[in-house]
């Protein structure tokens, strides 16, 4: 299976500590006949640093 994805990361730094995210979406370009797998996948996570 091969797969395309696009995402976004970065950071924010706060006088609380530091924050982080990670975004992301992906669709399969080649998948084996008959095996399940979604349209496209989306995801997300979330950081924090004190």
């Amino acid at each position: 299976m091969s797969c395309s994805t696009i995402g976004i990361k970065g950071s924010v730094a706060t006088r609380f500590g530091a924050y982080g995210y990670d975004l992301f979406a992906g669709t399969p370009v080649y998948k084996p006949s008959g095996f399940p797998t979604a349209r496209v996948t989306a995801g997300f996570q979330l950081t924090a640093q004190f």
